[in-house]
């Protein structure tokens, strides 16, 4: 099944997500991770969700977050 969400058809057409078009939502990431991975929607869903839990409950704990080549939070 191919996606209807035209923003992330464009963005698979390009090759990836450009910050000057507009934000980046979850779903966007959710629906980028489908169409590249075809792996279940509803489990890219859940794994997304699961890593934004986790990086929540982090963050409220004090935790310092370090993903390489992307970013630091605290």
């Amino acid at each position: 099944m191919f996606s209807k969400n035209p923003f992330a058809l464009e963005m698979l057409r390009r090759g990836g997500f450009k910050m000057a078009d507009r934000k980046l939502t979850k779903n966007d990431l959710i629906e980028s991770v489908y169409l590249k991975t075809k792996v279940d929607k509803q489990c890219v869903q859940l794994v997304v969700d699961s890593i934004f839990e986790q990086l929540k409950i982090s963050l409220q704990s004090g935790k310092k977050i370090e993903l390489r080549g992307f970013g630091t939070f605290e």
